[in-house]
């Protein structure tokens, strides 16, 4: 049996939520995903590039990925890690599903594999058991034991599989999925899964929820028609109601934030705390604990610009538009700067 191409692994979490989710939007939380995912696998590989891969990362995501490669490496006590490992599983009515497991090794008998997510706690236990049904058909094993690794709140959800109820399982949740898809966006089922889905943008199911708020906004934008927002016109009207609605949920945010750490449970969250950067505060005393002299510990640093304005501005008694000036004057061959970002902004 031929399998839809928007079936696969780490799909069904969300399928399960809405039967017309659709591929990934590549978001930066995405693309931060994947990075991170790149830097574990070079970690646990123990690959040339993983000092570089782990370089590109944020201080969170360093300190996340380094927390998945050791706890992996503390589970296999010196067994040979799979990593980025290619998994086939193939459902009693002939179908199969592919995908690519994190990481996964064999010790004393034991079959287990792990998944890291770089975010907070979500129900990804269908991706995994769909990963673990595939190795325990290819490698012969009737158990295996599944971790989810979040690295954000540094939370394991671990389980065990066994190859018997988790094919029928996912033979069921697979049949229920394909019975309730209509390749029809007008069907779909506004959930979390809209985060991630590549058709938000142009789901009529999310943007009737929208709708009933942004027809109180006079915006001209009265009804929506997905052909329709590929017109600039349509575009820039949804676009000025999506000004409103962020505004909107940016201070429900902040409301539940703000009561949430006043000591109110909010039902279905929790309060999760973050580290703060990281910063030196003695840059001589880092150099002759680290045996770097001044140029090689430089070598490692980005200087704010802002900041540095605000030192030349009090040590030459100038404002801060001078001291700007100046340091253009001075060092602007020596200043280089990232890719820009680029955003949309309203017009004057």
């Amino acid at each position: 049996m031929e399998t839809p191409t928007w079936l696969r692994p780490s799909s069904l979490p969300f399928l399960q939520q809405c039967p017309e989710y659709t591929g990934s939007a590549q978001t930066p939380a995405a693309m931060d995903g994947t990075a991170q995912h790149a830097a574990l696998a070079a970690c646990l590989a123990n690959s040339p590039e993983k000092d570089m891969l782990m370089a590109d990362l944020t201080p969170g995501g360093h300190e996340a990925v380094t927390w998945a490669a050791q706890h992996v490496q503390s589970i296999a006590q010196g067994a040979k890690i799979e990593t980025e490992r290619r998994v086939s599983l193939t459902l009693p009515n002939g179908m199969v599903i592919s995908g690519t497991v994190d990481n996964m090794h064999v010790d004393a008998g034991v079959l287990y594999l792990s998944d890291f997510k770089r975010g907070e706690y979500a129900d990804c236990r269908p991706q995994l058991a769909a990963y673990a049904v595939g190795l325990m058909q290819e490698l012969g094993y009737k158990t295996a034991t599944a971790q989810i690794l979040y690295g954000r709140t540094r939370h394991i959800d671990e389980f065990e599989v066994g190859l018997d109820d988790a094919l029928a399982r996912l033979s069921g949740m697979v049949q229920e999925i394909s019975d309730g898809r209509a390749d029809d966006p007008a069907r779909g089922i506004p959930s979390d899964a809209c985060t991630y889905c590549g058709h938000a943008a142009t789901c009529p199911a999310l943007a009737g929820v929208a709708m009933a708020v942004v027809r109180g906004i006079d915006v001209g934008l009265e009804t929506f028609d997905p052909i329709s927002m590929r017109k600039p016109e349509t575009i820039a009207k949804a676009l000025a109601a999506a000004t409103v609605l962020d505004k909107w949920s940016k201070a429900v945010r902040e409301r539940a934030k703000s009561l949430a750490q006043s000591g109110t449970p909010i039902p279905g969250y929790a309060i999760s705390e973050a580290k703060g950067k990281p910063t030196i505060t003695d840059i001589s005393a880092a150099c002759h604990r680290l045996g770097l002299d001044p140029d090689e510990f430089l070598g490692c640093c980005n200087v704010a610009i802002g900041k540095l304005a605000v030192a030349v501005a009090e040590k030459n008694g100038q404002t801060l538009a001078v001291a700007r000036a100046f340091i253009d004057e001075k060092i602007a061959d020596l200043i280089q700067r990232g890719a820009p970002s680029v955003s949309l902004r309203k017009s004057k």
